[in-house]
């Protein structure tokens, strides 16, 4: 029994789909690689596609019964006879929306609907029915509208079963439903329905909406959810107009043969194509002589697919004995075969054919599915089912270049899915397969695990030897194993994996942020609690199901901590993780400070110009420091990837000042104020033994050797507090002077958390910890001369010392300020952005610092009207100014990779990166010569993406 037979309700209506487009295309899985453009849509695959911004809700829209046929094939189409004919079938509104997800972006062709439950209602809006719709993947996919040329095109189906509630079911009203519950097992009814006819053109009224046709019947137990094990009608070898369709003879001798999803349509969601024509149904001689026509259809029209669902039923004048071996066929009245059955009328299938495997899984403790084979609509016996063992993930190109960004791995090479052993159909037509799966690694990288699809069908035998006649395909994610550490923290283990949902479902920041620590802590009850739902829950995190089982346990064990950590910095891994993200820091500062510089007009505002272009060079001098600690580790600082570039306006990457929000705006005294002071924000740190503060490394104190190394250090002599020249300085003597006090600082500084200094605090401190022996890399080459003298101290890192010297530079100069204002006879950087607000220099007045020196004049007419954080993959193609802004991103990527180079092992490329440094201004001026949209009194500016 299934929907293909009597007692069968048929409806139709609309559908919604809201799929996010983002995680369509693999390289965008990739968090280093992935751009801020991917969150625009595109009417081609590139950007996010079509609909980036969609939540995978899928709802019913207008959905109706539109007949019922009772157990003795009575067909009725008025609710005045059958009070659920014109009742409404929709999506429980009870709770969100249910959700299809495709199982992995490199098999996209088994999307699942997860979470629908269902309400019937007759036509009086009673609820007489309720159930849940048990997950199922679409199947019989074909572009079955060929005047359509976009996703219109297609049509698909899905089925499965409904598990209803007896609570809350009422037939009373209708004797079809009493008859249809009283005629079905196990409390589950059969449900097909198919799909065309989307809209993702999103200038169209219908954009997100489909046409949903389908049937619902009883259920026999043991018999497959997912397809109807019977007859199989199929499209020639050569092709033809229709697709495959399914097709039983009941205990009645009646022949239903479903066309729902088979016959072609004149336009998308519309009628049956006119051409089709009058077509017979026949059964095939089985040796020598003519098909006996059985019956005609047609011409089809549009009721045929709304009213009945396109389900054809037939009388046949003959017991279904008589074709237990014949034949059956769909041909034209001119004799041309449009559908058959295969030569032996065979027929198998998978019921589930889409997992998810943990690893490792071992023989006989794996999913299974079973295999259903039938010979003409019978149960099949002793049919061997093979596998195609060799076969390879499907390989996805990249957009752009048409180069692989998932090379396929083949089955059981390097772990996985292991081979599949052949199985036999018993006496039933049924045969179990188990899957087993060791660990496959992490052989994609920008994705977990590796998804392998498995063909497998009947065997045959030739005179070449033994076959596989392909029937279907398995279809398996096989996760990695995840070892998860014993102090799992933020940063660097739980952010990369939320990092990845962020970056592919941007319709969730309209709630909260999975990029962002102090979101995600905010919202960790609510995070426990859909991390925990059931898969089959709509309600089920993340909405892709792709998340193993080991790295979801692991984040909610965090979750679960009063306080789940934020850092952990356990090895020199972490350590290298930590000295990255501070490199995103330093940087995600300059493009705020830059878009501000660049936006004061030719000689005017000179000394706010001035101001901040010191600072500017200062946070170069920040990150070549960083970077020489990271290579003394034997770290590679990445610099010129996209996954380094922040998107504005944005929060301070590594999670620290979480209250400031940073943008790209024109200079003003507002934004000095609330945001580069806001950066910039002093602190003064509590220390245990009240120790003071040591004072800066001043350049001209220390002397170094040809390699970049401090050999010797000026310093005050308490004798006669004159300055003392130590030509020959002991080993013991320079850590006095000059590094004892940097370690004390570091071993004593309370910073308040999440502060810049703080950070910096926790890294110098675990660099302590783990001692000299942590510099492997301490002879590679770092950057030691900046072109025309450096605005700071710049020596080589070679040991926990030299390491302290450099982080203390950074603390010192601006980042994470600890109080004091002057820096080397300049203000620190917070309290330079101070004189422009106050409006004068800074100065020393009878022992106290006050803002009593020179004026420091800001003109807001001496500014150009440059728009708010721009974005290039914003601006029309056909605008005057997207060629531009797209050259000064160029030059800005030009920048970042040479500094990549340089930081990589070439600084003697040092004063060319500096060149593309002015090479930027040249190309973000230009900006300012174009409207940044038609009428509008602003200008364009520099996005600073790459």
């Amino acid at each position: 029994m299934s929907y293909l037979q009597f007692p069968r309700l048929h409806f139709s209506g609309r559908f919604v789909f809201d799929p996010s487009t983002v995680n369509n295309d693999p390289e965008h899985f990739d968090n280093d690689t992935f751009q801020p453009r991917f969150h625009r849509r595109s009417r081609f695959t590139e950007d996010g596609w079509w609909n980036p911004w969609g939540s995978a809700s899928f709802r019913l829209l207008d959905c109706v019964v539109t007949s019922v046929v009772g157990a003795d094939g009575r067909l009725v189409t008025s609710g005045g006879i059958e009070p659920v004919v014109g009742g409404s079938l929709v999506d429980d509104g009870d709770r969100v929306s249910a959700k299809i997800q495709d199982l992995d972006p490199v098999q996209q062709g088994a999307s699942q609907i997860w979470g629908l439950r269902l309400r019937l209602s007759d036509s009086e809006q009673r609820q007489v029915l309720y159930g849940d719709f048990r997950h199922a993947s679409f199947v019989d996919l074909w572009g079955r509208c060929r005047r359509a040329t976009g996703l219109d095109k297609y049509s698909a189906v899905y089925q499965s079963v409904i598990r209803f509630s007896p609570d809350e079911t009422d037939t009373g009203s209708s004797p079809f439903l009493k008859e249809l519950v009283e005629s079905t097992a196990d409390d589950e009814l059969s449900i097909k329905f198919m799909l065309d006819g989307y809209e993702a053109d999103w200038d169209s009224p219908r954009f997100g909406t489909g046409r949903i046709v389908g049937s619902i019947g009883p259920t026999a137990s043991g018999e497959p959810r997912h397809f109807t094990a019977a007859r199989r009608l199929r499209r020639p070898a050569e092709g033809g107009p229709l697709m495959d369709a399914p097709c039983r003879i009941d205990g009645q001798d009646r022949l239903h043969i479903d066309l729902g999803n088979s016959v072609p349509t004149s336009a998308p969601g519309g009628p049956p194509l006119d051409s089709i024509g009058l077509i017979q149904v026949v059964a095939l001689p089985k040796g020598a002589g003519e098909p006996e026509v059985l019956a005609q259809l047609g011409p089809l029209d549009a009721g045929f697919l709304t009213e009945r669902a396109g389900i054809a039923t037939i009388q046949l004048g003959q017991d279904r004995a008589a074709f237990s071996n014949r034949r059956l066929a769909l041909r034209t009245l001119d004799g041309t075969v449009l559908l058959e059955e295969n030569s032996d009328a065979s027929f198998a299938r998978a019921d589930d054919s889409v997992f998810h495997v943990y690893p490792p899984v071992r023989a006989g403790e794996g999913p299974t599915t079973t295999i259903h084979a039938t010979r003409f609509g019978e149960p099949a016996d002793n049919v061997k089912i093979v596998f195609d063992n060799a076969a390879m993930e499907d390989a996805k190109r990249h957009s752009d270049d048409n180069s692989l960004v998932a090379p396929p791995i083949p089955m059981s090479e390097r772990g996985g899915l292991q081979p599949i052993q052949p199985v036999t159909t018993d006496r039933r037509g049924q045969a179990t397969v188990r899957l087993a799966a060791t660990d496959p690694g992490n052989p994609r990288g920008y994705i977990d695990g590796q998804v392998y699809n498995v063909d497998y069908g009947p065997e045959y035998s030739s005179s070449g030897g033994t076959g596989m006649q392909k029937e279907g395909q398995l279809n398996v994610l096989v996760w990695e194993e995840y070892k998860e550490p014993a102090d799992i923290a933020w940063i660097p283990d739980v952010k990369p994996i939320l990092q990845q949902y962020a970056n592919l479902y941007p319709v969730m920041r309209e709630v909260l942020d999975l990029a962002n620590y102090h979101d995600v802590v905010k919202y960790k009850r609510r995070l426990q609690h859909v991390l925990t739902e059931p898969v089959d829950s709509p309600s089920h995190m993340p909405v892709t199901r792709d998340l193993s089982p080991g790295k979801r346990d692991a984040i909610v064990g965090w979750l679960r901590q009063e306080r789940p950590p934020f850092l952990a910095l356990r090895n020199v891994d972490d350590l290298r993780h930590a000295l990255q993200l501070a490199l995103e820091l330093e940087h995600s500062t300059i493009p705020p400070y830059l878009y501000a510089l660049f936006s004061l007009k030719p000689g005017r505002n000179h000394e706010v110009a001035e101001i901040i272009r010191s600072v500017v060079m200062q946070e170069m001098l920040h990150i070549t420091l960083v970077a020489n600690i990271l290579t003394a580790l034997d770290g590679k600082p990445r610099i010129g990837r996209p996954g380094f570039v922040p998107t504005y306006p944005n929060h301070l990457p590594a999670g620290v000042l979480p209250d400031l929000v940073v943008s790209l705006r024109r200079c003003s005294i507002e934004q000095i104020r609330d945001v580069f002071m806001g950066i910039e924000r002093p602190e003064r740190p509590l220390t245990k033994a009240r120790t003071p503060y040591p004072e800066p490394v001043v350049p001209e104190r220390i002397e170094l050797n040809e390699r970049g190394e401090v050999t010797s250090y000026h310093y005050e002599s308490p004798q006669n507090n004159t300055v003392k020249m130590a030509q020959a300085i002991s080993a013991e003597d320079l850590d006095t002077h000059l590094f004892s006090p940097l370690r004390t600082f570091f071993q004593e500084a309370e910073f308040e958390e999440f502060t810049i200094g703080w950070l910096y605090t926790q890294i110098a401190r675990k660099i302590s910890e783990m001692g000299d022996g942590i510099f492997t890399g301490r002879d590679r080459p770092q950057v030691l001369n900046w072109p025309g003298g450096a605005p700071g101290n710049l020596h080589r890192v070679y040991d926990v010392a030299t390491a302290h010297s450099a982080i203390y530079e950074i603390i010192y100069q601006g980042e994470g300020t600890i109080g004091h204002p002057e820096y080397q006879g300049q203000p620190s950087h917070y309290y330079r952005f101070q004189q422009v607000v106050r409006g004068r220099r800074l100065i020393q007045k009878d022992g106290a610092w006050v803002f009593e020196g020179e004026e420091i004049p800001f003109d807001p007419d001496g500014v150009y009207p440059v728009m708010d954080d721009p974005d290039t993959s914003a601006i029309p193609l056909d605008s005057p100014g997207r060629l531009p802004s797209e050259q000064c991103d160029r030059t800005y990527g030009d920048l970042l990779r040479a500094l990549n180079r340089v930081f990589n092992g070439h600084p003697e490329h040092l004063q060319e990166a500096v060149s593309l440094m002015y090479s930027v201004e040249v190309r973000a001026k230009e900006l300012f010569r174009h409207p940044s949209a038609p009428g509008a009194d602003t200008v364009l500016g520099p996005s600073f993406q790459v």
